[in-house]
């Protein structure tokens, strides 16, 4: 009898221990939005350009220096830092959260995001023309 009622205990306790867990998972994990991702100062690492007309084509690519710098801040001004002489400022908005148009000298481009992590972001932009194109790459980290 009193084996019985051991395993009787026993069955109650591996199945009270095994109870299956209803309670959804919380959803604490919020997402970070692309306007938050790109906010910060990055470090400008390359630019790669490539004009393809009827009459030229041109390939150029700028190296960053440890010193050059690109700064987006919240409010959708974007500060760039090539060296100390050569500096700009332009504003910026997000389309979505792949592409973001930046305004400088009256002009605005339309840039596509191809990489946006917490250490690298790297945009692209295509401009059709008369005779034909150009491209521009820009690859930042942190």
């Amino acid at each position: 009898m009193k084996k019985a009622l051991f395993v009787i205990l026993a069955g109650i306790c591996v199945f009270t221990a095994c109870k299956k867990n209803d309670e959804k998972p919380s959803s604490d994990k919020t997402e970070i939005s692309t306007l938050d991702r790109m906010v910060g100062k990055w470090q400008f690492v390359s630019e790669i350009w490539y004009d393809n007309t009827a009459a030229n084509d041109f390939h150029a690519t700028t190296l960053g220096l440890p010193s050059s710098t690109m700064e987006f801040s919240k409010l959708g001004e974007a500060y760039f830092y090539l060296t100390s002489d050569v500096r700009s400022t332009s504003s910026y908005k997000v389309i979505d959260d792949s592409h973001f148009v930046v305004y400088a000298g009256g002009n605005s481009d339309t840039m596509q995001i191809l990489t946006l992590t917490g250490d690298s972001f790297i945009y692209y932009n295509k401009k059709l023309g008369g005779s034909g194109y150009r491209e521009c790459t820009i690859t930042l980290k942190k």
